[in-house]
């Protein structure tokens, strides 16, 4: 069985709140090398945003994960700012 480049990428939906989704929209897609962290997706997002994302909490498909977390299949990412107030 032949293997194919693409079968060595991943693309990650990314979901964007806050600041971050007024800056680029409600998400963008991003395609990643298989093997990838969620900190190497959020290196993407910043380069997006031109900000600094490490503050975010991050759920990948619905599920709080850390930011070494390694990616294996393409997936939804939510990017979660934290949330101040009173």
């Amino acid at each position: 069985m032949a293997t194919t480049a693409s079968a060595d990428v991943i693309e990650v939906k990314v979901l964007l709140f806050a600041a971050l989704k007024e800056k680029l929209g409600g998400s963008v897609k991003l395609t990643v090398p298989r093997g990838s962290t969620v900190s190497a997706v959020l290196d993407g997002v910043a380069a997006l945003a031109g900000s600094s994302v490490s503050h975010c909490t991050i759920a990948l498909d619905e599920e709080y994960v850390d930011k070494a977390t390694t990616l294996d299949k393409p997936c939804e990412v939510a990017v979660i700012p934290p949330v101040s107030g009173g």
